[in-house]
């Protein structure tokens, strides 16, 4: 088997014989890729087989080949990363596909630039043997440099803060020990990291991605008998928490007057990702900030994905306004892959009503039982690639 720096060649271009002759077959397309992704989520029978392969095949394909093709690895590994799935995979899956991020890229490239951030944000959810020691490092060198030397590293450095932090979200570490070790730095380094306040240039990353982490951070331990009494420490309980979440949006931060263009920008971004926490969060408390939120951004006329995000969130925690008009959307066959797009995000990120929610306009959508509406939904994607 010829290796070509460290990638096999085997891989890259499939041999078969026709009439005698050796004929190169392409390397995996687009498509191939999402079909392993899908089977995997659809059938556990096939899961970490399928799983196994995206592994060998980031291992085995040329960087930029794999560069080239990370959408398509992204969609078929965060398939297998929502909170019922994930357990499913075996620790030998997590850590082959964990290898082969790492030999992608490693802290110093994440750092440096973008060109990754795809495989990058899915990185976290499989770097499980993340260790305290490190995770104080990346936060400690980010603590030590002033504002004006952070401002060229964001959002690179702040990717790295990412992959050293998410891992907590999906379970233990090593063990119950490392991982109190590293929850006693990540919560209050990410606590920091997203109450900063306002500043000018691109300090809003920080809070951004800090929030992503936070909410799921919260669920995963708040009942953990051993864990819990850091979060309440620094974040109260859900209620408390969940204000402390919506305090970052725009239409909490503006009391008696509009804030200036520069805490304007800074709070419209962080409400983009923030919109998207609160929805995962069910954090209906947080639906008269979202308000306010909304009626600032288009008072501003905001043209980002503020606007798009807060809707949705809106939506997802029962605002009346925001269900009547998107029940009329789901009237118009012009607007229907939109509305269905929006019912697979609730089916696999909310919780309580808002998954019940997406499940029953989603199984009416598709003529199928609620409970099966994001099954349907893949299986579908599915048969459309093949």
């Amino acid at each position: 088997m010829l290796n070509l720096n460290g990638r096999t060649l085997t891989t890259l271009l499939l041999f078969f014989a026709i009439g005698g002759n050796a004929v190169a077959q392409a390397a995996p397309t687009d498509a191939q890729i999402r079909i392993l992704g899908l089977e995997a989520r659809l059938n556990p029978a096939v899961r970490n087989a399928n799983m196994m392969q995206l592994a060998d095949l980031m291992k085995s394909l040329f960087p930029t080949e794999v560069h080239a093709l990370q959408g398509a690895f992204q969609s078929s590994l965060m398939l297998q990363c929502d909170p019922d799935i994930f357990p499913t995979l075996s620790a030998e899956t997590i850590q082959a596909v964990d290898e082969s991020l790492e030999g992608l890229f490693d802290f110093t490239e994440i750092a440096r630039d973008t060109r990754w951030e795809t495989l990058i944000y899915v990185y976290g959810f499989f770097n499980r043997d993340v260790k305290p020691e490190e995770i104080k490092a990346v936060l400690a060198r980010w603590d030590a440099l002033s504002d004006k030397e952070k401002a060229p590293l964001n959002p690179t450095y702040i990717h790295v803060i990412d992959a050293v932090c998410k891992p907590l979200v999906m379970g233990e570490l090593k063990d119950k020990e490392t991982t109190i070790q590293a929850l006693e730095i990540v919560v209050p380094g990410l606590h920091d990291l997203y109450l900063a306040k306002a500043k000018p240039g691109t300090a809003f990353h920080g809070p951004s991605h800090g929030c992503l982490i936070l909410g799921p951070l919260y669920d995963r331990w708040i009942d953990d008998p051993e864990i819990a009494p850091l979060l309440l420490k620094l974040f109260g309980d859900r209620a408390a928490f969940e204000t402390l979440l919506a305090s970052q949006l725009v239409g909490a931060v503006e009391k008696d007057a509009p804030l200036s263009r520069m805490e304007n920008r800074y709070h419209f971004y962080i409400g983009s990702y923030l919109a998207n926490s609160l929805a995962r969060l069910d954090a209906r408390s947080a639906v008269p900030a979202l308000e306010r939120s909304f009626r600032i951004y288009e008072r501003e006329k905001a043209q980002g994905r503020e606007i798009l995000y807060t809707q949705r969130a809106l939506l997802a925690l029962g605002n009346a306004s925001a269900r009547a008009d998107f029940e009329e959307d789901l009237k118009s066959p012009a607007k229907r892959e939109t509305c269905r797009n929006t019912l697979v995000w609730f089916c696999q990120n909310g919780r309580g009503e808002t998954k019940t929610y997406g499940e029953e306009k989603l199984g009416a959508m598709l003529d199928c039982k609620p409970e099966a509406a994001l099954t349907r939904h893949l299986e579908l994607e599915l048969e459309a690639l093949k």
